[in-house]
């Protein structure tokens, strides 16, 4: 792990431990604190305690206090920090605490009277807790055993004499067992014994009176630290209050006690709760607040240290500004003391690990900063966030009829975003509004149905947006998802621009993936990235890769992969401000590629509309471009390309469109149809594709088929041909068109 992270380990309750880290200005209240200790001088004991909410930094302050207590020499006292909640029960908490006292005197002093005082303590916890061990003790034995032998006289009366025997046997586990257990009973009333003989059986009163007598003559101070008081279960903080309170007339003892106070008080409320505490602790500090600025100063350099140690400073500079406002808008409301920050930190250097090392960043760190923040202290609203992807990003590429405009979509946002916020608190809900409308532009809407400031979906894309639907995944699963493309990954491919038959073969590979749709959207976005003084060959390039494209299931996306490729030329041309050079261009393309469809689709967004062209120039080039695209079509219909291409409608409506004529169009379907196989290729490509509510239908496209074939003629054929000719899938086919063509005056297409 890099130095710079080690602090992150991952839990938000590590205290600063001494001054050089203290980043929030609170050493000078620790050190009056500890000055307040070390002047102490009373003949009892004193009681301070140290108040403040969970995650105020009431640790680090003594910390601080003890770091200077151990530097102020001869007056520094002897410091034991006692954790009662790490014990076992209440019982353990007195012997505990006065062994611990007798081991920090025996070990911090090697005279021969602090010797005689950390004896004393020693005994003096076995006196108190070795009565209660032998008491309970014996109980337990002594009802236990009652109970068996009513057990066994019962038995000897009521039952049989085989029943009587099992009890018997276990009666005698159960007395070896006893024996057992009681080893350590009788090995501590011996030790009961000692401290009888120690104490030369004196009562408590007199160990007492004693112990303080020494103390007074010892004349060191001794701070007792107790942390966390607030960690105690109810009958844990009786305990611990009794003993400060029983104990606290022995002399040079003072006691630090560090809590949370509404708490405690509600928990020791049937003692009195305030008042109780009152006639206890003497002197009371509440935490300094901390200062915002320092708040936010700390915040802005530890996350600086988080994002250098990953290589996304760089990036975060270029975003200063949108961190300012989406921390003004709401998210610096969350960081209201030490804890809030460390829990922030701790998840904010976890996640932007898991984006660590690329060469590129993968995620727009502010955006992940301030999701994060949702994230760590709105976790409802983070769950919720990932289920309306598709309305916080305005996505309509995948679900086209969710997302509405309009009248219909400020209602639509208004309802999305009072669903989102009733995952908030009331008293949150205004910060919140403000961060999400901050991240997500469609939440940021007004009366009127408007989006305010709004960014291209260019920019978003260039800026790895979180609410760019593309991106969106990545800030949940804190990963690239399988179905994305790096930005490593769409920087090499933008490399390759300067080599475009490796950029054509690259784009068919991704779009096997199933990634077109993504791949494209990203390019046109960086189209900035292009060489321009390569672009023929680059247009070439993509007009080949377009008959190459994999066939996919295009139900899920509003645009077929070649029309997005042929949108990326488009593009790419359209970068030349010149239409003259455009064209020129395209042609140059068209005249070399081996492609069809798509320099298909990018003529009509080449040569619609050119007012800078004289119309006879422009009529020249629209025809040397309809002469070209003709003589493609026609040669790829005679080397038997052209009926296997999986867009073979849309090309021949552009032939029959076109052509002087439609003689040569209607001569190749004629020959196309003599052949069952030729027959079916039409068949399938003419009916179309319709989605109901509930299922994924066929229908055939009679005015379609007429341009092409007349309607007699191919009903001919298909009834000449035996059926043996076709498949059973085929057979559906042949089956509704000859129904359609039957019945076209009565009923007209069919749907199957």
């Amino acid at each position: 792990m890099d130095p710079k992270l080690e602090k992150y380990p991952f839990s938000t309750d590590r205290p600063i431990q001494n001054a050089g880290q203290d980043r929030l200005g609170r050493t000078a209240f620790a050190e009056a604190l500890a000055n307040a200790i070390t002047s102490w001088r009373g003949k009892d004991s004193l009681v301070i305690a140290l108040y403040g909410p969970w995650g105020s930094g009431k640790s680090s302050i003594k910390n601080l206090a003890l770091e200077r207590l151990r530097s102020s020499g001869a007056t520094s006292p002897k410091i034991l920090n006692f954790d009662p909640w790490q014990l076992a029960d209440e019982n353990q908490m007195t012997h505990s605490f006065f062994s611990d006292l007798g081991t920090i005197i025996g070990r911090s002093d090697t005279s021969t009277h602090a010797r005689q005082i950390a004896i004393k303590f020693h005994s003096y916890a076995r006196y108190l807790s070795t009565g209660s061990f032998v008491f309970e003790g014996i109980k337990k034995i002594f009802v236990a055993v009652l109970l068996i032998i009513g057990s066994l006289g019962l038995a000897g009366t009521f039952f049989l004499p085989h029943l009587f025997l099992v009890l018997m046997t276990l009666f005698s586990f159960f007395v070896a067992g006893a024996f057992s257990w009681s080893s350590k009973l009788f090995g501590s009333i011996a030790t009961s014994f000692q401290a009888e003989s120690e104490a030369k059986l004196q009562t408590l009163s007199e160990q007492k009176n004693e112990l303080a007598s020494l103390l007074h003559s010892h004349g060191s101070p001794i701070l007792i630290v107790i942390d966390d008081v607030d960690r105690l279960t109810i009958d844990e903080l009786k305990v611990l209050f009794q003993l400060v309170k029983a104990n606290a007339d022995f002399p040079g003892l003072v006691y630090l006690l560090l809590m949370n106070r509404e708490h405690v008080e509600a928990n020791l409320a049937s003692l009195g709760g305030r008042e109780y505490m009152a006639k206890i602790v003497q002197v009371g500090f509440e935490m300094p607040k901390a200062d915002r600025l320092h708040l936010e100063s700390l915040l802005i350099s530890e996350m600086a240290e988080i994002m250098m140690a990953h290589g996304l400073m760089e990036a975060f500079e270029s975003e200063k500004e949108r961190w300012r406002n989406i921390y003004t808008a709401g998210a610096g409301k969350y960081f209201s003391n030490l804890r809030d920050i460390r829990r922030f930190l701790s998840v904010f250097a976890f996640q932007t690990s898991n984006f660590s090392g690329a060469s590129r960043p993968e995620i727009n760190i502010v955006d992940l900063a301030a999701i994060q923040v949702l994230a760590v202290f709105e976790p409802q609203l983070y769950q919720a966030l990932y289920s309306a992807k598709r309305f916080v990003t305005g996505d309509q590429k995948f679900y086209p009829d969710d997302v509405q405009s309009g009248e219909a979509g400020v209602e639509q946002r208004n309802l999305l975003l009072q669903e989102l916020l009733s995952h908030v608190p009331e008293e949150r809900v205004k910060q919140v509004t403000g961060m999400l409308r901050e991240l997500f532009p469609p939440l940021n809407f007004t009366p009127f149905g408007f989006v305010r400031g709004r960014e291209s979906e260019s920019d978003q894309i260039q800026k790895l947006r979180v609410c760019n639907a593309g991106f969106f995944d990545r800030y949940f699963l804190l990963s690239i998802p399988d179905r994305d493309i790096s930005q490593v990954e769409l920087h090499h491919i933008l490399s390759l621009t300067k080599e475009p038959a490796l950029f054509a073969k690259t784009i068919i590979g991704i779009s096997q993936r199933g990634l077109f749709d993504l791949l494209f959207e990203r390019l046109t976005a960086h189209l900035d990235k292009f060489d321009s003084g390569n672009l023929v060959p680059m247009l070439i390039a993509l007009f080949d890769a377009g008959d190459s494209l994999p066939d996919v299931d295009t139900s899920y996306y509003i645009s077929l992969p070649e029309e997005r490729i042929a949108q990326l030329a488009a593009d790419l041309l359209g970068r030349e401000p010149d239409s003259g050079i455009r064209q020129h261009a395209y042609l140059a393309a068209l005249g070399a590629t081996i492609g069809i469809y798509v320099p298909l689709l990018t003529y009509t967004k080449v040569f619609h509309g050119a007012p800078d062209n004289s119309p006879q120039t422009l009529q020249n080039r629209i025809a040397e471009a309809q002469r070209l695209l003709l003589a493609k079509i026609s040669d790829y219909a005679g080397q038997g390309k052209l009926r296997n291409h999986k867009r073979l409608v849309h090309i021949l409506h552009y032939w029959i469109g076109v052509a002087p004529s439609d003689s040569e169009v209607r001569q190749w379907i004629d020959e196309l149809t003599e052949a069952p196989d030729g027959l079916i290729v039409l068949l399938r490509g003419m009916t179309s594709d319709v989605t109901t509510a509930s299922e994924q239908l066929r229908q055939t496209n009679l005015k379609s088929m007429e341009k092409f074939i007349a309607l007699e003629k191919l009903y001919r054929r298909m009834t000449a041909m035996s059926s043996d000719a076709f498949s059973d899938a085929d057979k559906t086919f042949v089956a509704a068109w000859g129904k359609a063509i039957s019945e076209v005056g009565n009923h007209g297409d069919v749907t199957f």
